[in-house]
């Protein structure tokens, strides 16, 4: 396949991994960082306005088109960020990862810059490094963290069922350069996606 090719069906298994991980909820609510949260994990809604508590969203294919308007904008700033070539499954995984802590975050970790050396290992293992809230460690995004380095490292399909058995049969490798774990950071001028690590710091 090309480049563009690669990135279309990367852009599929990112919707997958996101839809999987992403929990629908029709009302605003606040996530595990304080943030209003609504649909598939969005901070904004369609005309680019920050959620509220209180507002509500007409119906599943209404959270779907602002998932997918999410997706569209980090997509090309994924593609700006990677100097190297991916396969569709790295692809997917990081627009996962992207989806979740912001492009902000991502465009300034340690994982982006081994994985523009060219360093899959070491890359793949900061993954992990990506589940803390406010500092605290959270079950849901070890298992999260899991999953989607499972899918960069090309073990498992993205597919729900096959992630089912990476949260207890995937290993967690550490990197060569052992960094200390990160904190979250305001993204308030991110895209409309997903603010769960709204407070990171730069793995």
């Amino acid at each position: 396949m090309t480049a563009a090719q690669d990135l279309v069906a990367g852009t599929a298994i990112g919707v997958t991994l996101i839809e999987g991980f992403e929990n629908l909820d029709l009302h605003a609510y606040l996530d595990e960082g304080g943030v209003p949260t609504i649909g598939y994990g969005n901070t904004a809604m369609l005309d680019g306005t920050k959620v509220k508590l209180g507002m509500v969203l007409k119906d599943e294919p209404t959270a779907r088109a602002l998932m997918m308007r999410a997706i569209g904008l980090i997509v090309p700033k994924l593609a700006a960020m990677v100097k190297v070539p991916l396969t569709p499954s790295q692809i997917g995984a990081l627009l996962s990862l992207q989806y979740n802590i912001g492009s902000g975050a991502l465009n300034t970790s340690t994982l982006l810059k081994y994985l523009n050396k060219s360093d899959l290992k070491n890359a793949s293992a900061q993954f992990l490094v990506w589940n803390q809230d406010n500092g605290r460690v959270i079950a849901g995004l070890t298992n999260r963290r899991k999953k989607e380095r499972a899918v960069f490292d090309g073990v498992v399909s993205a597919t729900l069922p096959a992630l089912a058995e990476v949260v207890t049969s995937a290993p967690i490798a550490a990197p060569v350069k052992k960094k200390p774990a990160p904190k979250k950071v305001a993204s308030a001028t991110d895209d409309l996606n997903s603010a769960e690590l709204a407070k990171h710091k730069k793995a």
